[in-house]
């Protein structure tokens, strides 16, 4: 519902109720099954979606910062 109500809210014209149950019926068909093929490889993050969207924004900058860094190391090697 939370979700929901945040898509709706900012006021896309892609953000209906009807395109939005369609994108979760797209992800529970097509991504879902994908999460254990990542978690047992272990390159898998989570991040806390229900957080403040700002702390949300904020936690995918440091992953994606960490994950740049770890590329120009190897890249470097």
């Amino acid at each position: 519902e939370e979700i929901i109500k945040r898509l709706i809210d900012r006021a896309r014209e892609d953000d209906k109720p009807e395109i939005i149950k369609n994108r979760f019926k797209t992800y529970n068909n097509e991504t879902q099954p994908l999460i254990p093929f990542y978690e047992d490889r272990k390159i898998l993050i989570n991040i806390n979606g229900m957080q403040k969207i700002e702390k949300v924004s904020e936690d995918i900058k440091k992953v994606v910062g960490v994950i740049w860094i770890l590329t120009c190391r190897t890249a470097s090697l």
